[in-house]
């Protein structure tokens, strides 16, 4: 196969069995379509792994005049006047789950975070509900940002072990503090919606000057239980 161009071009398109064999570390930054016989699907390799931008065609082209677009290295861009008006970077109603296993596993693919879109006092507003087995096993989700996986802050992580407990849905409000790499993770202090907390919001210092990733984990101690992201939205406000 042939280099697959950079840009807003999207030069390469592919069916589901070709796609299966390009290998994300060799296409790093570069972007392809998927054909799945119903609309393309526009993907971008982090050089792990490829990414889903999942924008139509039209979003892309319209990139100029406000919609949704990418910028010349091929990164998505959403247009400021979109983010003060609450720019859905990510929205998933499939669920996503992991069981057979005790390994720290990645529940979906990891979003991107344009660089510039979290202005100085911007604030990304994540909303998420987890389901997990009802039993006294340890089933823990995390949430993080981060260029990568290995070196990212976990802005929410939480271990569930109740005999009853069977679902968590979250609400994360991550604040820029008159910079791009200082927030404040204004939550209660389960993550789930509350009133009369008594914890202080966490502090976190990610650079949202450059391009990050949101990332989201989910490890058990029996392999036998299940941890599933059944639904998440990411919405920029600034």
């Amino acid at each position: 196969m042939t280099s697959l161009s950079q840009g807003p071009g999207f030069a390469g398109t592919f069916n589901a069995a070709q796609f299966a064999a390009l290998v994300a570390a060799t296409y790093t930054g570069q972007w392809c379509y998927v054909d799945d016989g119903t609309r393309l699907t526009p993907y971008r390799s982090t050089g792990v792994e490829w990414v889903s931008m999942d924008l139509t065609a039209a979003q892309i082209a319209a990139g100029a005049t406000g919609v949704a677009g990418v910028s010349a290295d091929g990164r998505v861009l959403t247009p400021a006047g979109a983010v003060g008006a609450g720019a859905a970077l990510f929205a998933r109603g499939a669920s996503a789950s992991h069981t057979g296993n005790t390994t720290l596993t990645q529940l979906i693919p990891s979003v991107l975070v344009p660089a510039g879109v979290m202005t100085d006092n911007a604030v990304m507003k994540i909303d998420a509900v987890f389901t997990f087995t009802a039993n006294t096993n340890n089933k823990t989700y995390d949430i993080l940002i981060g260029p990568t996986l290995g070196t990212a802050q976990s802005i929410f992580t939480r271990t569930r072990a109740g005999a009853t407990a069977q679902l968590d849905a979250l609400c994360l409000l991550l604040a820029n503090k008159g910079s791009t790499a200082a927030q404040e993770l204004v939550t209660a202090p389960t993550g789930l919606y509350s009133i009369n907390s008594t914890s202080a919001p966490t502090s976190n210092t990610i650079d949202f000057s450059v391009e990050q990733y949101i990332w989201v984990t989910g490890t058990l101690a029996n392999a036998a239980d299940t941890v599933a992201l059944r639904a998440m939205v990411v919405v920029v406000y600034g």
